[in-house]
């Protein structure tokens, strides 16, 4: 069994600067990844959070991978809410520079003020994850990808570099019911749930997730 380690959002003390709050996170990397006890770091995203700052987690990635020493980077992205070709882009890249230690944990999102700015629906989420997921991995296999969905078109587009891992970094899903999981298992290479004691307890928390 292999366990992980996880950041959270922060709030900047008074007098505090956003520079500081990111060195004292690396800091805190840099001393996790020392003890050798854990296998990777995760870390949530949100936009508009205030008082919460969740940074960016694509920029975060490339700022702690150099303090995570041999654990592996893997940030939460709300995937629904970009464009598949900047996130293929982006981690091809984070994946060079994790050394081959980059893992993606996509998450649907929930919170309605984050969906109303991306201009998209609570049902456009899913539609618009099955067609990200399957496009990005296929450019991060260095084809040239013609693709017309319902939400992504490409017309011969191809990454100018493709990830460090082959055939591609591993993606996960977060779930929270029977059907997210079903889903991670089509489309992903693992799908993330809480610690919950049975499945009953996690199909319990998913349904009170959804509506809140």
């Amino acid at each position: 069994m292999r366990f992980g380690c996880g950041l959270s959002g922060l709030q900047l003390r008074p007098g505090m600067t956003m520079a500081k709050a990111i060195d004292e996170m690396a800091e805190t990397v840099r001393e996790v990844a020392s003890w050798g006890l854990f296998r990777y770091f995760n870390f949530p995203h949100h936009f508009l959070s205030y008082p919460w700052v969740f940074p960016d987690p694509l920029a975060l990635s490339a700022r702690i991978a150099p303090e995570a020493g041999d654990m592996w980077i893997v940030p939460n992205i709300l995937m629904p809410l970009y464009n598949p070709v900047f996130v293929a882009e982006h981690v091809a890249i984070l994946d060079h520079i994790c050394h081959g230690r980059f893992i993606l944990c996509a998450l649907l999102g929930y919170r309605p003020l984050e969906l109303e700015v991306a201009g998209i629906t609570r049902r456009e989420r899913v539609s618009r994850m099955e067609e990200a997921i399957p496009l990005m991995k296929r450019l991060w296999m260095g084809e040239e990808v013609t693709f017309h969905g319902k939400h992504f078109h490409i017309s011969g587009g191809r990454l100018g570099v493709t990830p460090l891992q082959k055939p591609h970094p591993p993606v996960w899903m977060a779930g929270q019911s029977h059907r997210a999981a079903a889903r991670a298992g089509r489309i992903a290479e693992s799908c993330r749930i809480g610690p919950w004691v049975g499945w009953k307890d996690f199909v319990a928390f998913g349904e009170t997730y959804r509506k809140s």
